[in-house]
C-alpha cells in the first residue's frame, strides 16, 4: 500500500545513496537492494517514525550491511547538474558527508538525523557542526552584504565570518553594492530588499548579476514584495528577525548548490 509514496522519495533517496557510495552506479544497486525489500515487504517500516525517514533508515542501515562501500572519485548523482558542489562533499568523511546531506540539504531535524544514522542526537549534532566546519574550510567564498541597518549588517558579518567565509564588504545602496561587486566579484550576495537611498535591492542584485551568475538570500522585513518578482535562479529569501542556525543553513545550502536549478 505504500508504493505510491515510497516512489515518491526515490530521488532523494538517490541523492542520499550517490552520497554514501560515491558513485551514481553504487549507489543505485544499494537503493535497489534496499527497495526490492521494502515494495516486497521482506522489510519491515516502523510505525513510530514518518515512511520518510524509516526509507532512509533502511537506506542508511542497508550501506552498514555492506560494509560500506565507497568509490572516491566517480560521479555523484547530481554531477552533470552541480559538479562543484558534490566533488566538494565527496571529499567529507562518508558518514559526515551524510549527516550533513539529512541535516542541511533534506531538511530533517536533528532527532530524525540521529534515528537515520543510528546514533544519539548529540552525536549526530556534533558530526554535523564538525562536517560544516571542514566543509567551510573546503568551500571558504567571499560575500557581499547589502544592508543599511548597521545592527543587521554586523550580525550577518559575525555569522559569515564564523563559518569560515569572507566578507568583502558592505553596501547600503544599490550604486555601492553595484560597485562593490564589479570590484570584488563576491561568490555570494546577502541583500536587503529596501536599501538606504530608497533603491531596491532586488534591482541591486539583478544588475550585479548582469557581471556574472552567483546566489543571493534575500534578508528582508518585507517578503511579500519579493512574490510579484520573477523568480531568480539560485535565490533564497530569509524573512527579519532571523535565527543564526536559519542564516547559516541557508548559507551553506546556496553556496553548496549554486549553479543549479533553484
Amino acid at each position: 500500500m505504500f508504493r505510491g509514496p515510497v516512489m515518491e522519495q526515490i530521488p532523494s533517496l538517490r541523492r542520499y545513496a550517490g552520497s554514501l557510495t560515491g558513485s551514481v552506479t553504487a549507489g543505485d544497486a544499494l537503493l535497489t537492494v534496499m527497495m526490492e525489500g521494502v515494495l516486497s515487504s521482506r522489510t519491515a517500516l516502523p510505525d513510530d517514525v514518518s515512511l520518510r525517514v524509516s526509507l532512509f533508515r533502511r537506506l542508511h542501515e542497508a550501506w552498514i550491511s555492506s560494509g560500506k562501500p565507497s568509490a572516491p572519485g566517480l560521479k555523484l548523482v547530481s554531477d552533470t547538474e552541480n559538479p562543484t558542489a558534490c566533488y566538494i562533499l565527496q571529499r567529507l568523511d562518508a558518514v559526515a558527508r551524510a549527516a550533513l546531506i539529512l541535516g542541511r540539504l533534506e531538511g530533517f531535524s536533528a532527532a530524525d538525523t540521529a534515528f537515520i544514522l543510528g546514533m544519539e542526537e548529540a552525536g549526530a549534532a556534533n558530526l554535523i557542526s564538525e562536517a560544516e566546519i571542514n566543509l567551510a574550510k573546503l568551500v571558504a567564498s567571499r560575500v557581499l552584504i547589502v544592508e543599511d541597518d548597521a545592527l543587521t549588517a554586523m550580525e550577518l558579518e559575525r555569522i559569515v565570518t564564523r563559518m569560515g567565509h569572507s566578507v568583502i564588504g558592505t553596501a547600503i545602496t544599490r550604486d555601492e553594492a553595484v560597485a562593490l561587486a564589479t570590484a570584488e566579484q563576491p561568490d555570494l550576495i546577502l541583500s536587503d530588499v529596501e536599501l538606504d537611498d530608497r533603491s531596491s535591492g532586488i534591482d541591486a542584485v539583478q544588475r550585479i548579476r548582469r557581471l556574472g551568475h552567483m546566489p543571493v538570500i534575500f534578508v528582508t522585513a518585507f517578503p511579500d514584495r519579493l512574490r510579484s518578482t520573477p523568480k531568480m535562479r539560485d535565490s533564497y529569501v530569509i524573512p527579519k528577525p532571523f535565527s543564526k542556525g536559519l542564516m547559516t543553513n541557508f548559507i551553506a545550502n546556496a553556496l553548496l548548490t549554486r549553479g543549479g536549478s533553484v
